[in-house]
């Protein structure tokens, strides 16, 4: 739902600025307008109007349009004192209070100080008494902080009216209410973040500006909002429209906090996770007989299923990740039957990630994190993926999948490269930069579930500091739940994809191209080089359909009596290629003796701990490596 505030400044004179265009284009759900200075012989197609002008001709005033007929609809206080201006509008939808406000001006010389702070104290005690959640907008005349303003209008007056401290104690009044300032939730240091400028001195054009428009809302209802922008493009007034995006839930039978905690405490666990057992055994069968449309229909059952809801819910709570951009976590069982009940992809739009950079051995590395509805309709739609993976998978994949380890990659290469009749050659293959480039066409062509919501996770963006970077055409996060899964079904078939090319419809030699994959490290096994350079090949072409490419530097063909490095171990054919000999690899072990040196020289603890968390990982590393 998107829903757009604006200071018209006089809506008969910014009708001529083409502002009719700018609605039209914008195509909002919601337009609050402020300062409309009466009614005007205006009206948008579609649109239901309500109009609040002031008794005084020519002053104030707020209109708000609504696509969509709202449930009630309410003009001011009900106190005549404050509502002959007409700066109040409430709409009332299912979910939520929509409440478009002009906050009266303290004016040039204080002179409406007073009844600015009596009308900032009637309209707490307004919303407080709202029974819904309340999403607040407007021009509230007042900037909250110093990096609201632009440093030189400060310059002459260090509290002039907008920023005098009476005004600013009667917004954080509201914050501190419970309500919550998007845009700075969003972007906590953006400087330069202005709604409005005089029209004095190139003001605007040189964004020497105020920051006066708002979105408070309801911190129940924070982690539904999608985005927040200020429109600094449009024209016709001295403010900006200002344009908030929040998800509209579907609507839940109304019941109380305590019957939420104990509908949550009093759930059969047991229960769910045989319903949710039974629905990914018919999804793994239908999948295995590649019966794809039936597979499809089962999928929708399952994320449906309020067993499956509620397992998602818990996955999330008990992973207890970092939290997303909103900050929220859900604590209470209140609240986590809630979430279980508002899982829906009907008007699901995901919220951006919070990137994080996670330094380990001297490297960093990005690590997007959703908000916890997002992360929850990740787990339940991987829920209904992972059989139908599971069943389409090269058998011998062997990274994030139930049952299968890094142990089992290891006594495969063994296997494939024992005996007398052993392959000759190795294909050493790495896929470069694997998660980061994934053609996001590809996937939502290929992978088999819910378009919208694949579509959703992959388009969200994220937020790294204060900036919000957009959506790539490529690429899928790490630390999201899909994307071990996505992950490797972008890279299942390949197995298929070698034989063909070696084979056709001919017998195949099982020594000559067999795979051991986990995640994007490959290796197949060759006789010949002729055959090691054909295998090589068809990888490519398999990957570039995929929007992925090589990493030569770690990509090779090598003769197993000169060895090859994979997953920390050392391969290599030895006395007279009668034995294959596996041990840790150079590399792997100064790694070790590295993070040994580092944990050493950072331990705090007495020498006892240290030498018992010493033997905890050198035990580690012993069963690790031990073949």
């Amino acid at each position: 739902m998107k829903i757009i505030s604006w200071n018209v400044n006089g809506l008969r004179a910014c009708i001529k600025n083409n502002a009719v265009r700018f609605f039209e284009k914008a195509d909002a759900d919601v337009y609050c307008l402020q300062e409309t200075k009466g009614m005007a012989d205006f009206e948008l197609s579609g649109y239901y109007s309500f109009w609040n002008p002031a008794k005084r001709p020519g002053y104030s005033g707020t209109l708000t349009l609504s696509k969509v007929a709202p449930c009630s609809v309410r003009y001011g206080f009900g106190n005549e004192r404050f509502d002959d201006e007409g700066r109040l509008i409430t709409v009332e939808y299912p979910g939520f209070y929509l409440v478009n406000a002009y906050f009266p001006n303290s004016q040039h010389r204080f002179d409406r100080q007073e009844y600015r702070m009596e009308w900032d104290a009637e309209l707490l005690v307004f919303l407080q008494q709202l029974t819904k959640p309340v999403i607040l907008c407007g021009d509230m005349n007042v900037a909250r902080d110093y990096i609201d303003i632009y440093p030189e209008n400060l310059r002459n007056e260090e509290n002039p009216p907008g920023f005098c401290s009476a005004e600013r104690e009667g917004l954080e009044t509201l914050l501190n209410a419970g309500f919550v300032d998007v845009f700075r939730q969003w972007y906590p240091k953006r400087t330069g973040a202005y709604t409005w400028w005089s029209n004095r001195l190139n003001k605007r054009l040189e964004n020497r500006g105020w920051r006066l428009d708002y979105f408070l809302i309801s911190k129940s209802i924070l982690s539904d909002v999608c985005g927040i922008r200020h429109l600094t493009d449009v024209l016709g007034s001295d403010h900006c429209p200002i344009e908030l995006t929040i998800q509209a839930r579907a609507p839940q039978r109304i019941t109380s906090q305590d019957e939420l905690a104990r509908e949550w405490r009093e759930m059969d666990w047991d229960r769910a996770e045989r319903e949710l057992l039974r629905y990914q055994q018919s999804i793994s069968r239908l999948a295995y007989v590649r019966n794809m449309a039936e597979v499809t229909e089962v999928q929708k059952v399952l994320v449906r299923s309020r067993w499956a809801k509620a397992l998602a819910v818990r996955h999330v709570i008990k992973t207890d990740s970092e939290p997303g951009i909103d900050g929220v976590k859900w604590t209470t069982d209140a609240e986590k039957m809630e979430a279980v009940l508002s899982l829906t992809s009907k008007g699901y739009h995901a919220r951006p990630y919070r990137k994080i950079i996670i330094k380990a051995d001297e490297k960093e590395r990005g690590i997007n994190i959703p908000v916890c509805y997002d992360k929850a309709m990740q787990v339940l739609y991987a829920y209904s993926i992972d059989p139908a993976s599971e069943s389409l998978a090269d058998r011998q994949s062997y990274a994030f999948r139930q049952g299968r380890s890094i142990f089992d990659a290891h006594c495969y290469i063994q296997r494939n490269f024992s005996g007398e009749r052993a392959p000759r050659f190795a294909v050493r293959a790495d896929v470069r930069k694997c998660y980061d480039t994934i053609s996001h066409n590809w996937l939502i062509r290929n992978i088999p579930i819910d378009k919208k919501v694949l579509e959703e996770t992959l388009g969200a963006g994220s937020i790294y500091g204060s900036e919000l970077f957009p959506p790539l055409e490529y690429g899928i996060s790490q630390g999201a739940s899909l994307s071990p899964i996505l992950g490797n079904m972008t890279l299942d078939g390949l197995q298929a994809a070698v034989f063909d090319r070696l084979y056709g419809d001919s017998r195949i030699d099982y020594g000559d191209g067999s795979m051991v994959r986990f995640a994007d490290d490959i290796i197949f096994s060759a006789r010949s080089r002729e055959s090691a350079e054909i295998i090589m090949e068809a990888i490519q072409e398999f990957l570039a359909v995929r929007g992925l490419e090589l990493n030569w530097s770690k990509s090779y063909i090598v003769d197993m009596e000169e060895g090859f490095e994979f997953l920390s171990r050392w391969y290599q054919r030895k006395f007279h290629g009668s034995l294959l000999v596996c041990e840790p690899s150079e590399r792997a072990v100064d790694n070790f003796q590295a993070r040994l040196q580092r944990y050493i020289a950072n331990f705090k603890g007495s020498q006892v701990k240290l030498i018992d968390g010493l033997n905890r990982k050198l035990a580690g590393w012993g069963n690790y490596h031990r073949i």
